[in-house]
C-alpha cells in the first residue's frame, strides 16, 4: 500500500490518499476509514509511473525529500512511529498480521495520533520554506555517500590505505 499525505505550512493537513494493489475487492478497503481517499488500484500499490515520452516535468535533487520536503521532516517520522506502535497493538490483540483488509482501521489509528498541526507547521519551517529561508537547507546532506564515490575518489583512497 502506499499513503500519500498533503499539508500546508498553516498546519493543515488532509485525509490521506490510500493506493492499494490489486484490481478487485469484495470488501471496501475504506470502510473504518471513510475519510480517507481512495484513488485507484494498481497491482503493486505504487505510485511510480514513468513520465510520459516528450514530457518536461519539473526535477528536483534526486533522494533529497528527507531534506527538503517538510511532511519528510518531521510529521511522517511521527506517522511512522505510531503505524508501529499500532500495527503491534493490533498483533497483540489479534495474533494476525495487518492484512488489506484491516489496513484502513490501522492506519486511521495512527493518522489520529502522528499527524498533529505543530509538527507540520515546524517542517515547513526547517525545510525553510516558510519563512522562506534557503539557507536553512544543509547542502552538506545532498552530496554523494561513500559508497558511491568516484573512481578516482576510491583510487586516491586505496593508495593512502596502502603507503
Amino acid at each position: 500500500m502506499t499513503v500519500l499525505a498533503c499539508g500546508s505550512a498553516a498546519g493543515e493537513v488532509h485525509n490521506p490518499l490510500i493506493i492499494f494493489p490489486g484490481r478487485r475487492f469484495n470488501y471496501d478497503p475504506l470502510d473504518e476509514f471513510p475519510e480517507a481517499h481512495l484513488l485507484g488500484r494498481t497491482m503493486d500499490g505504487s505510485m511510480g509511473s514513468p513520465s510520459p515520452p516528450g514530457s518536461r516535468l519539473p526535477s528536483s535533487l534526486l533522494h533529497s525529500s528527507h531534506v527538503v520536503q517538510p511532511l519528510d521532516l518531521t510529521t511522517l517520522k511521527l506517522l511512522k512511529q505510531t503505524w508501529r506502535e499500532e500495527v503491534m497493538n493490533y498483533q497483540e490483540k489479534n495474533a494476525d498480521i495487518v492484512g488489506k483488509r484491516e489496513f484502513s482501521s490501522v492506519l486511521k489509528k495512527a493518522w489520529i495520533r502522528g499527524i498533529q498541526k505543530d509538527t507540520v507547521i515546524f517542517g515547513f519551517r526547517a525545510a525553510g520554506l516558510n519563512p522562506w529561508n534557503p539557507e536553512h537547507v544543509g547542502m552538506s546532506k545532498l552530496g554523494p555517500s561513500r559508497l558511491y564515490a568516484t573512481t578516482t575518489d576510491t583510487e586516491t583512497n586505496s593508495d593512502t590505505m596502502t603507503e
